[in-house]
């Protein structure tokens, strides 16, 4: 009797439970790491003013929407004199499951913020070309900004009506110039109303990026900072803008 023996590549690797193991563990991370280089990151930026509530807010959607973080940003107080605090900020961060993952409280001063802008600015000036790369791979899927207003004098509601719609045109078209797609128009809306003080807004903007174009931008940032370590006082990098 002969016992024919089976030679195919394949069952012969299968006898190896470590490397199949391997295989496996291989294909499932390069496959995930394809997933998150490919799937957009989608971004909502929420404000909303009525009378003297404020609120503002970032959604983030992972993984086609499948995985969203909320960020909210509640009891925005404005100062009295540039010396208290200019913002304070109650935060909090909730997941799928709508439950809190982090609550906190934090106040900015004009001061403060000046000082964190000027101690900064010189790695603004020099990932200034990262910075533009990213932008420029932004795509705004949708911009919506609604205003209510009104002064108890019509003239005056009139005049800045018509200040706020050249101030409006103007942030849209800049964000829509800086930024490299565009799928639809944006929605400004202007409601006056007369001889009554009212300023309601609503400002609603969704954005998406590829997880593959911050990886390039980062890598960008770490060539950049390595040259300036390497070259201190270059000015390479701040004048040359990205391809």
């Amino acid at each position: 009797m002969f016992i024919a023996k089976i030679q195919h590549p394949l069952w012969q690797f299968s006898q190896e439970p470590i490397l199949m193991i391997l295989l496996i563990v291989s294909v499932f991370f390069i496959a995930l790491l394809l997933i998150l280089t490919i799937a957009p990151i989608r971004t909502k930026v929420i404000y909303q003013r009525k009378g003297e509530d404020d609120y503002a807010g970032l959604e983030f959607f992972l993984l086609w929407s499948l995985l969203p973080v909320r960020i909210e940003l509640t009891s925005l107080q404005g100062p009295r004199n540039i010396f208290r605090p200019l913002l304070k900020i109650r935060s909090k961060i909730t997941s799928k499951g709508k439950k809190p993952v982090d609550r906190k409280e934090k106040s900015l001063s004009v001061p403060t913020i000046y000082q964190k802008l000027m101690r900064n600015s010189h790695y603004f000036k020099l990932f200034n070309p990262a910075f533009k790369y990213v932008i420029k791979k932004l795509k705004v899927l949708n911009l919506r900004w609604e205003t209510t207003l009104g002064f108890e004098n019509a003239a005056l509601t009139g005049m800045t009506t018509g200040a706020l719609w050249t101030l409006k045109g103007l942030l849209a078209g800049t964000l829509y110039q800086i930024t490299g797609h565009h799928k639809n128009t944006p929605q400004l809306t202007i409601n006056p109303v007369y001889n009554k003080e009212v300023f309601n807004t609503e400002f609603h903007c969704i954005f998406e990026i590829r997880p593959g174009h911050i990886i390039i931008s980062i890598l960008k940032m770490v060539k950049m900072w390595l040259h300036n370590r390497i070259n201190p006082g270059s000015e390479k990098y701040a004048r040359t803008a990205p391809n």
